[in-house]
């Protein structure tokens, strides 16, 4: 979480955007990574300050599946509960991960879509 923390802290200190948008911004910076989606051409000059820490990121949650974005959303209250916005609670996100996690025990390559991650085409780990 320590290092999602700091992601979120340079897109917010580079761009001087809300939480929400800094969340989403990150969470666009982590698809790219991983090859889901390419990053906007506006959002480049702040992911070279990511860059360094999403390797290290992408490590800490080999070793340790969880819903760390999901983590970080609710730590930097990115939600709406004025439009009903409701988390998963915590056992069943649990158990969603260790599902996903039994397939890398297969050394099978996984892709898990949550469509409720409430950022355009997120990625959970």
């Amino acid at each position: 979480m320590a290092i999602l923390l700091e992601m979120f802290d340079v897109i917010q200190g580079e761009t001087h955007s809300m939480n929400r948008a800094c969340f989403n911004q990150l969470v666009r910076f982590l698809a790219d990574c991983l090859r889901i989606q390419p990053l906007p051409e506006a959002e480049h000059a702040v992911a070279e300050s990511l860059l360094p820490l999403a390797v290290p990121y992408f490590q800490a949650c080999a070793k340790d599946p969880w819903d760390w974005l999901g983590e970080l959303f609710e730590a930097k209250e990115c939600g709406n509960p004025h439009l009903g916005q409701n988390f998963t609670p915590r056992p069943v996100v649990k158990f969603m991960v260790e599902l996903a996690t039994i397939r890398q025990d297969l050394e099978e390559l996984c892709t898990i879509l949550d469509p409720c991650t409430g950022a355009p085409r997120s990625a959970c780990l």
